[in-house]
């Protein structure tokens, strides 16, 4: 007879997103065909607007009936594996906590993509429309009309919260410039400001546009195609602030005294099994991840702990291997 010793409800790549941000680059989409830009795809996903709704109806289906499916043991931990947001943005970061520890927010989907205007010029508006009044490249393919789309999207949502314990681990998009790039003085005052570029700006033709988005982020949003509103909530989240925040709300495994000061390393233990959570970020920035010496040499030591506690587990996860940026190790 098996008895299980732990029940996780695990998520990944949420990444809850403000679609209005001047710092993101949806234009590359249209590059799609075109090998050389592939690297920095997808730049812009058709239901990217509803992310955090997709979120909120995870979280309440899960407070509704927090037990695994097979066992029926009620879940030790919520674990969100990484990319919870998409552009490593405060604004993002807030709406995240805000559903799963409990809260109101809200994410304007006004002047995004979906919300079609009239600065591409003529033809059809080359992003979904849900607007059915509204000729795009999108519909055609099957995409459906959504009346008040936008302004149904942009609503305020209110989260009864998990209910039980959480936390997640940061992937690229939560600490990298669309989960790619380092935070830089450029792509910071595009982002806070009120100018969002739709098309490619002018003169920008890389050999190597991932290389080029990983060091000058900044050339890919230059330019202004529209005018949006802009705020300080969209600027980068750092390590320190993403790991403050998840304190705050009270996320299992980031306490007041950290393994591991200014690292998102850190283990949770739970009665038989403990969890081990590694940042897996790449300090230079692009999206492949990486594991440093020290990490290497942290992992071992609290391995050995465990090896010590005749009774206890730990193993790692093979759902980080799948997840480029980041993650939880287990």
């Amino acid at each position: 007879m098996s008895t299980c010793l732990l029940a996780l409800a695990v998520m990944s790549d949420v990444q809850v997103l403000d679609t209005a941000s001047p710092a993101r680059c949806e234009w590359v989409n249209l590059l799609a065909g075109d090998p050389a830009w592939q690297p920095l795809l997808p730049m812009h996903r058709p239901c990217e607007a509803l992310t955090h709704w997709a979120l909120l109806a995870h979280v309440e289906q899960l407070r509704r009936r927090p037990a695994a499916p097979f066992s029926d043991r009620a879940f030790d931990l919520a674990l969100s594996l990484g990319d919870n947001i998409d552009n490593a943005q405060h604004n993002e970061l807030d709406t995240f906590l805000a559903i799963m520890a409990g809260g109101r927010t809200r994410l304007s989907a006004h002047g995004g993509v979906q919300d079609a205007g009239a600065e591409l010029g003529p033809g059809p508006w080359p992003f979904w429309c849900p607007d059915a009044a509204v000729p795009d490249t999108w519909k055609p393919r099957g995409y459906p009309a959504v009346p008040d789309f936008v302004a149904r999207a942009s609503a305020e949502l209110v989260s009864p919260g998990l209910g039980f314990a959480w936390t997640s681990v940061p992937g690229n998009h939560d600490l990298m410039r669309q989960g790619t790039a380092l935070p830089e003085p450029g792509i910071e005052a595009i982002a806070v400001g009120g100018a969002k570029m739709l098309r490619r700006p002018d003169g920008l033709d890389p050999h190597d546009p991932l290389a080029l988005f990983v060091e000058q982020p900044a050339a890919f949003s230059r330019g202004a195609s529209r005018n949006v509103a802009p705020s300080m909530q969209r600027r980068a989240v750092s390590r320190s602030e993403w790991i403050a925040a998840h304190r705050a709300r009270g996320a299992a495994g980031y306490g007041p005294d950290p393994l591991r000061p200014a690292s998102a390393d850190t283990v949770i233990d739970t009665e038989h099994v403990r969890l081990v959570l590694l940042d897996t970020n790449h300090p230079a920035g692009d999206f492949e991840g990486s594991v440093g010496a020290a990490q290497l040499q942290w992992l071992d030591e609290v391995l050995s702990e465990v090896d010590a506690q005749p009774g206890r587990l730990a193993r790692l996860s093979q759902l980080a291997v799948a997840f480029p940026g980041t993650e939880a190790f287990r």
